[in-house]
């Protein structure tokens, strides 16, 4: 059964996945990355012509798969329904991570835990993780050694990959060319090392023709960062470059800067102070001139269909209130999310804790998605735990060679049971699409309220180098959870579009006042 395995291999999935939908400037020369044990090496000294009972095929199976596969703590939040399996055990816990996974159903069942493990049932088990079909031997009991080297090979770098760039046909050109720029280019202060080589990794990430593959050097890095965290200088609004030339805002953040003086998400940025925005310019290199210090000023020149307007920006330091809540005048509990950032399950929680005590008479929900980015994956699970039943999923979630998924932990507070509108528009994008088109999925009679969303649902994973840099790169395309609708490049439409005109003479906000009305007709 080894042998067939030769012909499949999967990507190996580092440290944690998010999705932000900002990106940031520039280059630096990568470190090193610390390497990881291999997750087989703590197996080192089992038997290998052993063969092993049910219970422990599932135990060292999902522990190991869950390494490779970088399943995050809030696996341990799923309920299992099986009748004899000890909660708190070793065993629970590597159950926890095959249910999260989607390796293995989740029922009512008592598991077999002393029969002998097969060839069979590791070959089921293999399909449901990478969607291929296996020969094997349906009679043979399963080894501990047939288990490890086929993992193995399952999960094995192509040597081309492992060797390095310094093993590639075309390393010799690339050195040359390094050489000579160094050693003989005209004006030497263009070539030095630093520069040839940040170079050298913008047109790697470049390569991939994808705008949410980008390197960072040590600044921008952390400031990247800091934006997730919830705190840097700027005028506050996320940004991208899908087109080149066509820089567009995503969204302003709410109080920021950006937003008090009008900027709207879908604008498109043709100018940043003296420097226009050409298909020359890239995205990092507009972003670094847009950011700045607080109480410096940038202008912006910006294309708002058709209309050339100019904005003067005062630069701040945004210090982002992810979740905000009130009750509307009619009494219906109101919840915005601006960003899926640190700290915004948190907020959501205690969000839900103040309807329950402060809006138990009301059966509306009203929730404010507008000009929301994104953000971190494990946060936008676990509010959609409050509308999703225990145990079903959440998100799901394709990679190269594998999927899987989260499920909900389910909440206290649940929230499924009210009649909910969520508000979106252009700048709702990546894990506020997730967010509607799920509680979509699952309550159907929810009402989607506003325009058509961005339209990201792409997943970018973040490595962090010893010099301060980073570099962050798609590793999978996401899914809403029940119905598994795809979101990347379509996003989501609403179930009642309303356009809000720059010139229009109404006041107030018409998008909530829609959302009111519509649930005050179901």
């Amino acid at each position: 059964m080894r042998r067939f395995f030769l012909r499949f291999s999967a990507a190996l999935l580092a440290a944690f996945v998010f999705v932000p939908s900002t990106v940031s400037p520039v280059f630096a020369a990568p470190q090193s990355v610390e390497q990881k044990a291999s997750p087989l090496a703590r197996y080192a000294n089992y038997d290998r012509k052993a063969t092993m009972t049910v219970k422990e095929f599932f135990t060292v199976l999902f522990e190991i798969l869950a390494q490779y596969e970088n399943v995050p703590k809030s696996s341990g939040y799923v309920s299992l329904r099986y009748t004899n399996v000890i909660a708190g055990t070793p065993f629970y816990a590597a159950m926890q991570k095959g249910v999260y996974l989607d390796l293995i159903e989740n029922s009512k069942v008592a598991i077999p835990l002393r029969k002998k493990a097969t060839e069979a049932l590791f070959v089921k088990t293999l399909e449901r993780l990478t969607g291929e079909s296996y020969d094997f031997n349906p009679t043979a009991n399963l080894t501990y050694g047939v288990l490890f080297d086929t993992v193995e090979e399952l999960y094995a770098v192509p040597s081309s990959v492992r060797e390095g760039v310094e093993n590639s046909e075309k390393f010799p050109v690339l050195n040359d060319a390094y050489l000579r720029l160094k050693s003989e280019y005209f004006d030497a202060s263009k070539v030095s090392d630093e520069s040839l080589l940040q170079w050298a990794l913008e047109g790697m990430a470049a390569a991939t023709d994808d705008p949410h593959t980008v390197y960072f050097p040590p600044t921008e890095s952390q400031a990247f960062q800091d934006e997730l965290a919830g705190s840097f200088e700027g005028i506050g609004a996320y940004v991208d470059m899908t087109t080149p030339g066509v820089l567009k805002i995503v969204s302003p953040i709410a109080g920021s800067p950006a937003e008090k003086v009008g900027i709207r998400g879908g604008d498109v940025v043709t100018k940043i102070g003296d420097l226009v925005i050409t298909e020359s310019v890239s995205l990092e290199y507009a972003v670094s001139k847009i950011k700045g210090p607080a109480g410096s000023e940038v202008t912006l020149e910006i294309n708002r269909n058709g209309s050339v307007l100019t904005f003067v920006v005062k630069r701040e330091k945004i210090e982002i209130q992810y979740v905000e809540y009130k009750k509307l005048a009619s009494g219906t509990p109101y919840v915005r999310i601006t960003l899926f950032g640190d700290g915004t399950l948190k907020g959501f929680d205690k969000a839900a804790e103040w309807i329950a005590k402060n809006a138990a008479d009301s059966n509306k929900l009203v929730i404010d998605l507008r000009n929301n980015p994104g953000g971190g994956l494990e946060e936008v699970a676990g509010i959609l735990s409050y509308f999703v039943p225990k145990g079903e999923p959440v998100v799901k979630i394709r990679y190269r060679n594998s999927k899987s998924q989260i499920v909900s932990a389910g909440a206290k507070n649940s929230l499924s049971g009210r009649k909910i509108a969520i508000l979106v528009n252009e700048g709702s994008a990546s894990a506020s699409e997730i967010m509607a088109g799920t509680i979509k999925d699952y309550l159907p009679k929810t009402v989607i309220v506003g325009t058509k969303t961005f339209g990201k649902g792409s997943v970018q994973n973040l490595i962090g180098y010893s010099d301060g840099s980073s570099i962050k790169y798609t590793i999978a395309k996401w899914f809403t959870g029940k119905t598994e609708t795809g979101i990347d490049h379509a996003g989501i439409s609403p179930d009642v579009e309303v356009v809000v005109k720059e010139d229009s003479s109404e006041t107030g906000d018409t998008v909530l006042n829609r959302a009111e009305e519509e649930l005050l007709r179901r």
